[in-house]
């Protein structure tokens, strides 16, 4: 049985679902980053002047937690620690876009703190569909099959959580009705995370790759119909 609408790969979408693509990045504890966290600002601040200081839980040192660097909109953000460093857009626009943004600002890092090893990535896509006639089973390319008692067509509310090995780490994917918006939304979000020990040189070509089982799951997802409406 052959993958769904890959003919779409590569394209732009006119009325992309998307609603948030975020990026992460952990590596060895540098604490220079801490003490000389003025030097990334200084790279940042026209784009993200807005910051936002760490709230550390109790029992957790600040270093921890990531500092928030916000754009004037609050619609991108940046958030960076001694460990850890992410990427987030609410105002996503295409993957070439986003991936140079996240290679941009990663090679600064490595340049301004000696960073040479990714030990965990993370690259993940939320997507909201609004199921106009309620029936979410109407846009997946797949049903879930419920017992001849529970009608398909009254579903209200749903979660499913899956798990996927890959060579590099593991993709999870969530298939549920939004709560958090108004009527019925189908939430499509999937997260590929790599673990390993990487090099940051290799950062453009590991994005690729985990772009690539996204948008190959995202349209294998979802039926032609809704595909073409939305290209």
């Amino acid at each position: 049985m052959s993958l769904k609408n890959l003919e779409y790969k590569g394209k732009k979408f006119k009325k992309a679902p998307i609603v948030e693509a975020i990026f992460e990045m952990r590596f060895p504890i540098n604490l220079s980053i801490d003490t000389k966290k003025d030097q990334f600002y200084n790279f940042i601040k026209a784009e993200f002047p807005d910051i936002k200081p760490p709230q550390p839980t109790p029992f957790e040192h600040h270093l921890i937690q990531p500092i928030g660097y916000y754009s004037t909109t609050g619609k991108k953000n940046l958030n960076c620690s001694v460990s850890k460093f992410s990427v987030i857009t609410r105002e996503y626009n295409t993957f070439q876009d986003f991936k140079q943004s996240i290679v941009k600002y990663v090679t600064k890092l490595a340049e301004l703190y000696g960073i040479q090893e990714i030990t965990r990535l993370g690259l993940r896509y939320i997507n909201r569909i609004e199921a106009k006639s309620g029936n979410f089973n109407k846009y997946l390319n797949f049903n879930f099959a419920l017992p001849e008692s529970l009608s398909k067509n009254e579903l209200q509310d749903f979660q499913t959580l899956l798990n996927t090995k890959l060579e590099k780490g593991h993709l999870r994917t969530i298939i549920a009705k939004d709560k958090k918006e108004l009527g019925n939304y189908l939430l499509l979000d999937n997260d590929v995370i790599f673990e390993g020990v990487y090099e940051v040189k290799l950062i453009d070509g590991l994005l690729a790759e985990m772009h690539e089982k996204i948008e190959t799951v995202f349209l294998d997802m979802l039926v032609k119909e809704y595909v073409e409406e939305i290209i």
